[in-house]
């Protein structure tokens, strides 16, 4: 029997009283934060209808957007931006590969391993046979043979052609500052087997 008049008894009501009561209040948190989650997820849903378009159909968005951009360079930003919006528009980016392709890229002189890296990684993210690659320098084919004066002579270039990822197409563009261009222009066949491109 509890003796009210005994301070230990008086203390142990008091904390049965205060365990309740914390009881009563943590249950009390834990249904609003359960509540507080179904309407955030309901909020989510309600104000995200690209969450209901699936990979392929971004990807045709994406595609139609860059191509109001006339220059690539331009379109390729926008395209690494879309790729930084959440994880599900990269993966929808990632899978269309016809947004990586063609691949241009202006050598003037030489092309740095950093330049190499960023055109290997990029042309990864399209499929062989739409992997297309259009290399413009301002050298005329004749001065191929002096390294300094020509783009195209850059080490680089040469292994990115003959050791990088395998093309479906390649365009070489040389022109001078007459805007004398020569245009070299390959595509491989399918049946073509692993063979470096050039």
């Amino acid at each position: 029997m509890v003796n009210l008049q005994d301070p230990a008894d008086q203390l142990s009501v008091e904390v049965k009283l205060v365990q309740d009561e914390i009881g009563a209040v943590t249950n009390t948190i834990t249904q609003q934060q359960e509540r507080l989650q179904l309407l955030q997820e309901r909020h989510r849903y309600l104000t995200s209808p690209l969450r209901k378009f699936t990979g392929e159909i971004l990807g045709r968005i994406f595609k139609a957007t860059l191509e109001l951009y006339s220059g690539r360079r331009y379109a390729k930003k926008t395209l690494l931006s879309l790729c930084l919006v959440c994880k599900a528009w990269r993966a929808a980016a990632y899978a269309t590969d016809t947004l990586w392709t063609p691949l241009e890229i202006d050598i003037d002189t030489r092309m740095t391993p950093q330049a190499y890296q960023r055109a290997v990684l990029w042309l990864s993210r399209s499929l062989r046979s739409s992997r297309r690659l259009v290399i413009k320098t301002a050298c005329l084919p004749e001065e191929f043979h002096h390294p300094h004066r020509c783009g195209l002579a850059d080490p680089l270039v040469a292994k990115l052609l003959t050791e990088g990822l395998k093309l479906g197409h390649l365009s070489l563009k040389c022109g001078s500052a007459s805007n004398h261009l020569g245009t070299i222009t390959c595509r491989q066949t399918p049946n073509e087997g692993r063979k470096p491109f050039l």
